[in-house]
């Protein structure tokens, strides 16, 4: 049995569903922190961007491990739908278009 099994078998579906929550916030923050290390906004922050990238990286890997965690559990399974990914894709490209002509335009 790896780590990824071990875990969904002996958490709550709560628990798991409460470290997905705040992996995903903490990434998000790490996201924003990395923003902020390149200079792409007007509001520095001390932490270099090595740093940043480095804590990106790590978030992005606990959040793919609490949706590891939750794909072994039957009573919520997560799975990867390319259909929807495909269209989700195709609507952000779509809008980036539009961006891009208007601001041609």
């Amino acid at each position: 049995m790896d780590n990824i099994d071990y875990i969904s078998n002996n958490i709550s579906e709560l628990a798991v569903l409460m470290a997905l929550a705040e992996e995903a916030t903490e990434l998000s923050k790490a996201a924003m922190k990395l923003a902020r290390a390149k200079g792409l906004l007007d509001n520095p922050t001390p932490i270099s961007v090595a740093q940043a990238e480095n804590d990106l990286i790590e978030e992005y890997n606990d959040l793919l491990i609490c949706v590891g965690v939750l794909n072994k559990m039957p009573s919520l399974t997560i799975c990867v739908d390319v259909d929807l990914r495909k269209r989700k894709c195709r609507r952000w490209a779509e809008r980036i278009k539009s961006y891009k002509t208007k601001l041609e335009g």
